[in-house]
């Protein structure tokens, strides 16, 4: 491997999406079912564990575990929340925002790297990296968390007729063995910088998550697959249905730090 560095970005747009359909005619119950295993299984990564969703009321350090808050709210109204509390824009009367955690490893000044919780991956970059602030500008330093996962609001009686998506999103490509290095000194395109020390770190998680998102889904009789349309094209070949190819050879020339 070469010599380490944070050469990853927060981008704009997604690295990659993965999708979980789910039958429309899906029972409240199997709904319920699937919505529990993966706010369980969320959390234990942890790599998208709600910390507030001002949308529903809910903060982590008061509240405690997202689950029974869920299944309070459904039990009440007959309606299943498939993460449409997730939004990042502003919630009227209420000055807080979504926030949600994933742990996830990076460099500070040694070369072991650290690994904590982060709710926000742009702000970590700017901290570590405040000399390509200004240059990030055009949107490589985004404001979002290391996962975000976005869906419907199913109403009682649910009339649709198309699959219930529930889109899992990362936006960092932290993820991956490979990085572009867009703000880099000596990024070239066709190059690449070697993102393993870190991506070995914390990837597993991601495709363990991934797996367990796909073992619910299909057990509710649903799909999970990989959006190609809402994958960042430069790095398609590096993720796949399942999540991320760790053990990916260079996909060009590659840097050293």
């Amino acid at each position: 491997m070469s010599r380490p560095g944070n050469c990853w970005l927060s981008y704009r747009d997604p690295v990659a999406t993965w999708v979980v359909e789910l039958p429309s005619a899906t029972p409240s119950a199997g709904l319920l079912g699937w919505l529990e295993g993966a706010v369980v299984a969320l959390e234990e990564a942890p790599l998208a564990r709600v910390e507030s969703a001002p949308e529903i009321g809910y903060r982590r350090e008061r509240d405690g575990a997202l689950w029974p808050r869920l299944r309070a709210r459904a039990g009440a109204t007959g309606t299943v929340d498939l993460f449409s509390f997730s939004g990042y824009g502003p919630v009227p009367g209420n000055d807080e925002r979504f926030r949600t955690s994933g742990s996830v490893a990076w460099f500070e000044d040694g070369p072991e790297p650290v690994r904590a919780l982060v709710d926000d991956l742009g702000a970590l970059l700017e901290r570590l990296r405040p000399n390509d602030v200004e240059a990030a500008a055009g949107g490589f330093m985004i404001h979002l968390p290391p996962v975000w996962v976005r869906g419907p609001r199913v109403e009682p009686g649910n009339p649709g007729h198309d699959p219930l998506q529930v889109r899992v999103h990362v936006h960092s490509d932290l993820w991956l063995p490979w990085v572009p290095g867009i703000l880099h000194e000596h990024f070239e395109a066709g190059s690449w910088f070697d993102n393993r020390p870190l991506a070995t770190l914390h990837t597993p998680d991601l495709n363990s998550l991934l797996a367990r998102l796909r073992e619910l889904a299909l057990a509710a009789g649903g799909t999970m697959t990989l959006d190609e349309d809402d994958t960042w094209a430069v790095l398609r070949e590096q993720v796949d249905d399942v999540g991320v190819i760790l053990d990916l050879p260079p996909p060009g020339a590659v840097h050293e730090v």
